[in-house]
C-alpha cells in the first residue's frame, strides 16, 4: 500500500458562527460592488460629528442614507448617555463625594468604550458592505427622515 496515495477529500463545510438575520441586513450590496467611496462616506456616519459630511454630501446613495440614519440615532444616544451620565454625577457626588467620584469615573469610561466598539463594529460591517442594525438603536434610525 506504500505508493499510493489517498484521495483528497475537500475540507468538511462546517457551519461557522453566523449572526442572526434580523441583525445583519443584505439588501443587494456586496462587498465588491460597492465602491470605496460609497463604505468610506458610509462609515462616517459612525464617527461622532463626522455624520455631518455624508449628511450634506451623500443623501442620494441608498446605502450611505441607511448607515447614516443609525449614525444619528448612535450620536443622540450619546448624547444622551453623556447628559444622563453628568446628572448622575452631580447627583451622586453630592451624596457620597470621594466614593461617587471613583464610581462616576469608572461608570463613564464603561460607556465610553460600549460607544466605542459599537460605533467599530458598524464601522467594520460598512466596509464588509453589509447593512448591520444595531440592536435597539436601529427601530429609532428608521424614525429619522433624511
Amino acid at each position: 500500500m506504500e505508493g499510493t496515495q489517498q484521495p483528497i477529500s475537500p475540507p468538511s463545510q462546517g457551519k461557522g458562527v453566523t449572526p442572526p438575520k434580523d441583525l445583519v441586513h443584505d439588501v443587494s450590496f456586496e462587498a465588491e460592488t460597492l465602491a470605496f467611496e460609497e463604505k468610506a462616506f458610509a462609515a462616517l456616519a459612525y464617527v461622532w460629528v463626522m455624520f455631518l459630511v455624508p449628511l450634506i454630501l451623500k443623501r442620494d446613495n441608498k446605502f450611505i442614507v441607511f448607515h447614516l440614519r443609525q449614525g444619528i440615532s448612535l450620536f443622540i444616544a450619546e448624547v444622551l448617555a453623556a447628559v444622563l451620565l453628568w446628572v448622575l454625577g452631580v447627583i451622586v457626588l453630592a451624596v457620597a463625594p470621594l466614593l461617587g467620584f471613583g464610581l462616576m469615573q469608572w461608570l463613564n469610561r464603561i460607556v465610553f468604550l460600549f460607544f466605542v466598539i459599537l460605533s467599530l463594529f458598524a464601522i467594520y460591517q460598512t466596509f464588509r458592505g453589509k447593512e448591520w442594525k444595531m440592536p435597539v438603536l436601529h427601530k429609532f434610525a428608521q424614525l429619522i427622515k433624511i
